[in-house]
């Protein structure tokens, strides 16, 4: 219920037909966007910035940590802790702050410029809407899924699946090219990826060995003849298909229940099967005489001509069990089965309701049901136990009386071959979604087809590091989200983040004004009224709190644990962590600048007096924001030298850095320093390791950040050519 005057919401849209100049916008919450064009802006800098963000593309794989695991185990338990607990806080930081800033400023943003550096900054590589992922739940759409749900990881190197917490998931806006690999028969591959979308590759030597493993990004990586692409894997475990989960699957295809039964005066509940075939009545037989259930044969229909006697039997089962579910396969339980199981699994389903399909393989099998969930049910059971099912949907036009038929067709394949794997550059326009998880590859289906895929890169590489030292990184990453020293700092930064995006939802919904909005209560059945005030200089004040919060993100809170992997590499060890933690230093050093370059904007004044005025205003609150988080960081130092110091670094010269680096970046951004006495920096040596061009890091290799393939720069002035002679 509205209680105030609404004005116009500014209606973010995708697209807006209102003609306008965007070099004449405010940066932010002027009209939305519509033609991003570059031939003219109204602040360059945002595109030199892409440009450089582009030229810095690199993947975790380029760099050997081979000798780290070495390193690692070499260490004494308080380095290890410091070395463990700093990845886990980066992968926290990263996760956060790789799909943050484009839910929270992108709707915001009102020149092409700034938007295209922002889909840069949080360029992780993504996967076409429509896809869908393999959880303990089943098959869900990627738009559905959060970080509560698990979803099944795949390990490349050892073709396990487990089901795991994802770190992160990243969502954005996508108008442009896409690849899309798709088999020669669509139905046994079929993904649509950014170009930047990790793709897992397995080198084949002979038809049945494998040698090299790897990603490569799709922009990059065509599948050849000797590639395979892997399309399931194995959920580990020793526990077999029981006789009670054969009768399950029994009752599945040709029993019939009734609700009209509860078996408490009789203490079973029946079952009735109708049958012409032996070999099921045998079965069904063998089945009941393991279970110790009691069955009996009622009548027989005595067929005619070509049709065989129907006879029928009732199965006698104790009331303890829900026989009704047993219609459907939804009884099956993911997280517990393993690839053992599910072979048994879909065998017994072939003996009743499917088809062994010709071949020398018997696990080769059709099923169909007329129920959409049982055939998702089968689908992922195929995929965890090292099959592939490819869907078929047979649809019935006679609606009235019939339904769908929908099917799959069960392989013993691990992998597509590469050979038959064709890769097409298309157009999209529409959102992409991605997850990060421990092991950066998880099961995925698309338009009913299932198959591997990658995930993205920052956070990916903490994983890529942490695999290498621990045979199992699982708790490690479990831990993240219940560390209280790490969530206290994920608090303070999410808050900000969280008020801005609600805030801007409300102010694009509704409009400035005063509003009722009805909210569910958490037990989902009580409604109350909340009045909220939104105006559009409050919006600007939360866009401006929240950019400091980036800015200090950037700034302070990422450079501990940089410290701390520096110093490390400093004693020559854990030398390719070191490398890969500079590649993610130096991304985050432009982060840093563009928020700086965003902030003294506002500022100054250029983007008009009201953001001058706020900047005024939110002064000591910027400030606090700075200082809360130097004061976390040192209860980060302390947590991580809790059980001892590491040479070179202890806890008091990595609080002399935080208090000197805090002054150094609130005099970036206008504000007075907090700390008297932090003139100098304490640790020198780190400024090698934070300039991107001193270390070799691939081999052969030297990165030269200034240096981009086929450049061309068409802003040249008149001026520039002054004193050239032809």
């Amino acid at each position: 219920m509205e209680l105030g005057e609404k004005t116009k919401p500014m209606k973010f849209s995708v697209f807006d037909r209102t003609p306008n100049d965007a070099t004449k916008e405010d940066m932010f919450l002027g009209q939305p966007i519509n033609v991003q064009r570059y031939d003219q802006s109204k602040y360059g800098v945002y595109n030199d910035l892409t440009e450089k963000q582009k030229s810095f593309f690199w993947r975790p794989e380029e760099i050997d940590i081979g000798r780290d695991r070495m390193d690692f185990n070499s260490l004494p338990e308080n380095e290890k802790h410091i070395f463990l607990s700093n990845l886990k806080y980066q992968s926290l930081l990263d996760s956060i702050q790789g799909r943050s800033p484009a839910i929270a400023f992108l709707p915001l943003i009102s020149i092409p410029e700034l938007e295209h550096w922002t889909l840069w900054w949080t360029s992780f590589e993504c996967l076409a809407e429509g896809t869908e992922v393999l959880t303990k739940e089943g098959w869900k759409d990627l738009k559905d899924v959060t970080l509560e749900d698990k979803v099944a990881q795949y390990d490349l190197n050892t073709e396990q699946v487990q089901f795991v917490h994802p770190l992160a998931k990243i969502e954005k806006y996508k108008d442009g090219t896409m690849y899309h690999y798709v088999a020669k028969n669509p139905k046994q591959f079929n993904q649509l990826v950014t170009p930047g979308h990790r793709m897992p590759v397995i080198k084949r030597t002979g038809y049945y060995n494998t040698s090299r493993r790897w990603f490569e990004e799709a922009r990059n990586h065509e599948y050849e003849t000797y590639h395979l692409a892997p399309v399931s894997g194995y959920l580990e475990g020793t526990n077999t298909l029981s006789d009670l989960d054969r009768l399950r699957i029994a009752t599945q295809a040709d029993g019939t229940v009734s609700n009209r039964y509860n078996g408490v005066r009789t203490g079973t509940v029946p079952i009735w099967f109708t049958f012409s075939k032996r070999r099921k009545i045998e079965r069904l037989y063998t089945i009941c005489k393991n279970l110790n259930f009691n069955i009996r044969e009622l009548t027989t229909s005595k067929g005619k001509g070509n049709i065989k006697d129907r006879r029928k039997f009732k199965v006698d089962v104790p009331a303890e069990y829900d026989v009704l579910s047993w219609k459907t396969l939804n009884w099956v339980d993911l997280e517990k089965i393993n690839y053992r199981w599910g072979e048994e699994f879909l065998i017994e389903l072939g003996h009743w309701d499917g088809t062994f399909v010709r071949g020398t393989r018997r696990t080769n099998i059709a099923y169909s049901s007329i129920i959409k969930e049982n055939v998702d049910v089968v689908q992922s059971v195929a995929a965890l136990c090292g099959y592939s099912a490819r869907y078929k949907l047979l649809e019935d036009k006679r609606k009235d009386t019939y339904n769908d038929l929908h099917t799959v067709c069960i392989f013993d394949r691990r992998y597509k071959d590469g050979q038959s794997i064709e890769k097409h550059a298309v157009k999209y326009k529409g959102m992409v979604r991605c997850l990060t998880v421990p092991s950066g590859a998880f099961l995925m289906r698309y338009k009913g087809v299932v198959s591997v895929t990658g995930n993205c890169i920052h956070s990916y590489s903490y994983t890529y590091i942490m695999r290498n030292v621990l045979n199992d990184p699982s708790a490690e990453f479990d831990d993240i989200v219940i560390n209280p020293q790490i969530l206290e700092r994920a608090k303070e930064i999410s808050k900000y983040y969280d008020d801005l995006i609600m805030y801007g939802q409300y102010y694009n919904l509704f409009g400035e004004g005063t509003f009722e909005i009805s909210k569910q209560a958490k037990d989902y059945k009580m409604y109350f009224n909340h009045r909220i005030e939104i105006s559009k200089r409050e919006l600007m004040k939360k866009l401006y709190l929240c950019l400091f919060v980036v800015n200090v993100l950037e700034a302070i809170r990422f450079y501990v644990s940089f410290a701390c992997a520096f110093s490390f590499a400093e004693r020559k060890l854990m030398e390719g962590n070191a490398k890969i933690i500079k590649m993610i230093a130096r991304d985050e050093a432009l982060h840093l600048t563009t928020t700086q370059h965003i902030i003294n904007t506002l500022a100054s004044g250029a983007e008009g007096e009201e953001w001058k005025q706020i900047a005024e205003e939110t002064k000591e609150e910027c400030t606090d924001i700075f200082r809360i988080a130097a004061q976390q960081e040192k209860d980060w130092a302390a947590y991580l030298f809790k059980d001892g110091s590491m040479i070179g670094l202890n806890e008091t010269i990595l609080c002399q850095y935080i208090e000197y680096i805090t002054n150094h970046r609130m005099k970036a951004v206008g504000l007075d320093p907090i700390f008297p006495n932090a003139n100098s920096n304490p640790i020198p040596w780190i400024n090698a390791w934070l300039t991107s061009d001193n270390v070799q890091v691939a081999p052969q290799e030297v990165e030269i950040s200034s240096y981009l393939v086929s450049q061309v720069d068409s802003n040249v002035s008149k001026d520039d050519l002054d004193g050239i002679e032809l």
